[in-house]
């Protein structure tokens, strides 16, 4: 499928307006993800172990999912 000017196929549009959301493999490295999942079990099993700032989502390692370059 070609792609348009944003860098999103066609498909993937289709989905998007379907479901809200599209998957794109590989955007972030497995460090980058191991980071997230230990944030967000962090939130929920031990909050105080996190800066205040780090206890909601956008915040700490899920920052980089708002303004990821491979994202935008």
């Amino acid at each position: 499928m070609s792609e348009n000017a944003t860098g999103v196929t066609e498909e993937e549009k289709f989905r998007f307006d379907l479901t809200g959301f599209f998957i794109r493999p590989a955007i972030l490295t497995p460090d980058e993800v191991a980071a997230i999942v230990d944030q967000i079990d962090r939130i929920f099993h031990d909050p105080d172990s996190l800066p205040p700032h780090e206890r909601g989502m956008p915040g700490g390692a899920a920052q980089l999912i708002i303004d990821h370059p491979k994202v935008m």
